[in-house]
C-alpha cells in the first residue's frame, strides 16, 4: 500500500513528519517498510496485515493516525452531487440472484459524460499511489478506491443489455474476455456481473472489455458493491488474478460504505468529464449488515494487560478508531461495519493495547508455578534422526509437504490422495505420500545447475488417506545421492546401491537398532533387482535402492540416482524401547579387542532368488558369540555355476575378548556354521582357507 504523505496530510492536522509517523505507525501494527522520496513528494510503503482491509485506504490509515496522535481528523465533504430530473431506475435495473454472494449493490446513472484525459492533479496522485491514470472516468473510480477503500466500476451504459445488471453464478461454458484482453472461461463457482443476455464482469476481481468506458462513452453505470470475501478469493484464485478491487474485497469492505462511494466519485466525474447524475441511487440491499455491540469492562483489560489504562484513555483510544462507546463500570462498544476483525472483548483490549503503546507496556515474570517442559518422543526422534543422517554427510534440506498430484501418484507411493478443498495452485495442491517426489525435485534443479554431486535429506511427514477417511501421518528420514564424489581433474568414484545401504546401515546402528533381518524392498519405484530392506520382528524399518529410470526422466535427472528411507516411528519405538521396563537404549562401552581376530571363507551356492541376509541369518543360528562379523566379499554367476543359481563368498571372522583362538575351536565353529547352512537351507558350501 502506497500512502502519498501530502494526501494524508489533508486528512489529519496536525501531521506527525513521516519518520516519526512511519515508527508510530509500525508499533501500533501497520508496518512501514519504506519512506521513499519520488520528485518532491513523500510516500509511505505499508504493509497491511490481512484481517485489516479498513488499512487499504486513505482515510483508514488517517482514522488510525488520528487516533495515535490524538489529533483532528479532517472527512472532506461528500454530499449528493447535483441530481438531474430523470430517475436513474428508468435507465437501469439491479437483481441480485446471489444474496450470500453478494449482500449489497448499489449504482448511479450518468449521462453526457465526455471521457478524457483527468486533470493533471489527479493523475499525478494516482502514480503516486502506485496506479496508471487511464480516463477520467476510470481514474475517478481508482481515485476513490484509494481515498475510501470501496473499489467501484463504470459500465458503459448503452453496451449492457436491455439495461440491467444481474448479479449471479457463472454458467456452464460461459465465456468473458475481461479488460487485459484474456478470454476467460467461468463457472458456478465464480460470481459474475451479468447484462440481460451474458457475462460482462467477474465480480469485485475485473471487468469485461465489451462493457468498458471508452471515448465513444456517453452514458455510464456506475457499479458500488459489497462482494463476500471467500467469493471474490475463490474467483481470483482460480482465475490467476490479483488487481486492487480483488485484494480489498479478499480482505473486507465496508457493506456501509458503498453509496457515499457513489456520491464521492459521481461529484468527480462531474468535474472532470461533465454530465448530469439521476436522480436517486438505485440499492439493493436485502439484509442490510447491523453494526455489532461487544461489552468491554476496562479492569478487566488492565488484568490482562498488567498496566492501569484509565477509562478515559479507553474511552478515547476507541472513539479515536471509530467506536461507539456508552457507559462506565463497562464499556458497551459498538462496532463499525468496517471493522469486522472485532468480535470479543479481547479483541478490544488488543486495540486499547495498540494505540495505548506496546512499549510503554513493562515485562514481567508471569505469576504462578511453572514447571519444565518435557520434550516429545517425536521431536527428540526427529532431532537425533538429523543429528545422525548429518554425520553420515548428507545436507538438510526443507521441501513443501504440499505438491501436485502427479509427483504424489505412480509407484512410489501408497494409499489415498490427500486433496486440499481450496488449493492456490495445482502444483501444491495434494499432501505428499512420499519424501521421495520432493527430494527428486530438489536434485533435478540442482544437477540441472550444474551440480555434479547431490548428497541430502529431509526428515518431514508422508500423509496418507485410512479406509474410513482419516488423515494418517507418519515421521520419515529420505536421504538421496546422486552423482560422482570426485572434484574437476579427480577420478570420478561415483556412488552406487552400497553407499546408500551404508547409509541407511550406519543411521540404524546409532539407534542401537539390533535383531534386524534384510530383505527385498517392496517399493515399486527402485529398479529391478536394486534395492534392499532392513525390518524388525517382521516390520520394515528402512529401505534404499537405485531409483528406477523412468521416474528419474520425470525429473530431468540422467545419472544414477540413489534413495533410502527410514521409518523413524518405527525406529524411534525401537531406540526408546517399549512396553514395561522400557526407555530409550543406551549406548554401553565395550573394550578394545587385545586379541586379532581370526577369519575364515566359504564359497556358498545358493538359489538366485534368496537374499544375502537369509544367508547370514542361517549362519548366525549356527554360531555362537565368537562370531563377530560376516560379509560377503564376492558374487559369481557363470558356466560353472547352474542355471538359476549364483556363488557368494563370505568371509567370517572370530574373535574372543581373553585370549587368542586356536585354529581347532574356530575350525570347529566353521564346520558348525557350514552344516547349518547346508542342512538348513539345502545349500553347496565349500570351505576355503582363511588368513
Amino acid at each position: 500500500m502506497r500512502i502519498p504523505y501530502s494526501w494524508l496530510k489533508e486528512w489529519v492536522r496536525p501531521l506527525a513528519p513521516a519518520e516519526e509517523l512511519a515508527e508510530r505507525l509500525t508499533m501500533a501494527g501497520l508496518e512501514i517498510e519504506a519512506v521513499e522520496m519520488v520528485g518532491e513528494e513523500t510516500v509511505l510503503i505499508g504493509k497491511v496485515t490481512p484481517n485489516r482491509g479498513d488499512w487499504l485506504s486513505i482515510r483508514g490509515v488517517a482514522r488510525e493516525v488520528a487516533a495515535i496522535f490524538d489529533a483532528e481528523l479532517v472527512v472532506p465533504d461528500i454530499s449528493p452531487p447535483a441530481e438531474g430530473d430523470w430517475r436513474a431506475e428508468e435507465l437501469a435495473q439491479v437483481v441480485i440472484e446471489d444474496e450470500e454472494r453478494c449482500p449489497r449493490y448499489s449504482a448511479r446513472i450518468m449521462e453526457g459524460v465526455k471521457v478524457g484525459e483527468s486533470p493533471e492533479w489527479l493523475r499525478e496522485r494516482l502514480w503516486l499511489a502506485g496506479i496508471r491514470p487511464i480516463n477520467n472516468v476510470v481514474d475517478a473510480t481508482n481515485y476513490v478506491l484509494m481515498e475510501l477503500g470501496q473499489p467501484l466500476h463504470a459500465f458503459d451504459l448503452d453496451t449492457l443489455a436491455e439495461g440491467r445488471i444481474v448479479v449471479r453464478g457463472g454458467r456452464a461454458g460461459e465465456m468473458l474476455t475481461t479488460i487485459d484482453g484474456r478470454e476467460r472461461s467461468v463457472s458456478g463457482e465464480d460470481l459474475v456481473i451479468a447484462d440481460g443476455k451474458r457475462a460482462v464482469a467477474l465480480a469485485g476481481v475485473m471487468g469485461g472489455i465489451e462493457t468498458e468506458v471508452s471515448e465513444r462513452t456517453r452514458r455510464v453505470l456506475l457499479e458500488s458493491a459489497h462482494f463476500a470475501p471467500f467469493a471474490v478469493r475463490r474467483t481470483a484464485r482460480k482465475q490467476g488474478m490479483s488487481t486492487e478491487a480483488s485484494y480489498r474485497f479478499e480482505r473486507w469492505v465496508d457493506p456501509s460504505g458503498t453509496v457515499e462511494a457513489l456520491d464521492r466519485v459521481s461529484g468527480l466525474i462531474v468535474e472532470s468529464a461533465g454530465g448530469e447524475v439521476g436522480r436517486g441511487v438505485i440499492d439493493v440491499y436485502p439484509k442490510p449488515v447491523q453494526p455489532a455491540e461487544v461489552i468491554l469492562r476496562p479492569k478487566r483489560a488492565n488484568a490482562l494487560l498488567g498496566v492501569e489504562i484509565g477509562r478515559k484513555d479507553t474511552v478515547r483510544i476507541l472513539r479515536g478508531l471509530g467506536f461507539g462507546v456508552e457507559g462506565r463500570a463497562q464499556l458497551k462498544v459498538t462496532i463499525p461495519t468496517f471493522r469486522n476483525d472485532i468480535s470479543r472483548e479481547e479483541d478490544l483490549v488488543e486495540e486499547v493495547a495498540r494505540l495505548y503503546g506496546y512499549e510503554r507496556i513493562p515485562s514481567a515474570v508471569p505469576a504462578g508455578a511453572g514447571g519444565l517442559a518435557r520434550r516429545s518422543e517425536d521431536l527428540v526422534m526427529v532431532e537425533k534422526a538429523r543429528e545422525v543422517l548429518s554425520s553420515c554427510g548428507l545436507t538438510e534440506v526443507v521441501t513443501f509437504s504440499l505438491t501436485g498430484p502427479e509427483a504424489g501418484m505412480g509407484r512410489e507411493s501408497r494409499g489415498e490422495l490427500i486433496r486440499l478443498n481450496n488449493p492456490l495452485v495445482e502444483e501444491f495442491s495434494v499432501l505428499r505420500r512420499s519424501l521421495l517426489p520432493s527430494l527428486l525435485e530438489v536434485a533435478g534443479r540442482n544437477l540441472g545447475r550444474g551440480l555434479r554431486e547431490l548428497n541430502v535429506f529431509e526428515v518431514g511427514k508422508r500423509h496418507e488417506q485410512s479406509a474410513d477417511g482419516r488423515c494418517l501421518e507418519r515421521w520419515l528420514a529420505g536421504m538421496l545421492v546422486s552423482g560422482g564424489r570426485g572434484r574437476e581433474g579427480v577420478r570420478d568414484v561415483g556412488v552406487d546401491f552400497y553407499r546408500m545401504k551404508g547409509i541407511v546401515e550406519a543411521a540404524l546402528e546409532e539407534f542401537g537398532i539390533g535383531g534386524v533381518e534384510v530383505r527385498r524392498a517392496e517399493e515399486g519405484f527402485y529398479a529391478a533387482g536394486r534395492s534392499g530392506a532392513v525390518a524388525r520382528e517382521g516390520v520394515t524399518l528402512a529401505h534404499w535402492g537405485e531409483v528406477e529410470e523412468g521416474l528419474l526422466k520425470r525429473f530431468d535427472i540422467t545419472q544414477p540416482t540413489f534413495y533410502g528411507e527410514i521409518d523413524l516411528e518405527g525406529v524411534g519405538r525401537a531406540w526408546m524401547g517399549e512396553g514395561e521396563g522400557g526407555g530409550r537404549r543406551r549406548a554401553e562401552y565395550a573394550p578394545i579387542p587385545r586379541y586379532p581376530p581370526v577369519r575364515r571363507d566359504l564359497a556358498v551356492e545358493i538359489p538366485e532368488e534368496m537374499t544375502y541376509g537369509e544367508l547370514e541369518g542361517l549362519a548366525k543360528e549356527n554360531s555362537d558369540e565368537l562370531l563377530v562379523e560376516i560379509n560377503v566379499f564376492d558374487v559369481y554367476r557363470g558356466e560353472q555355476i547352474p542355471k538359476g543359481k549364483k556363488s557368494l563368498a563370505i568371509r567370517l571372522a572370530f574373535q574372543a575378548c581373553d585370549r587368542t583362538l586356536t585354529d581347532e575351536e574356530v575350525t570347529e565353529r566353521l564346520e558348525r556354521i557350514a552344516r547349518g547352512i547346508e542342512e538348513g537351507g539345502g545349500i553347496s558350501v565349500r570351505r576355503a582357507p582363511g588368513g
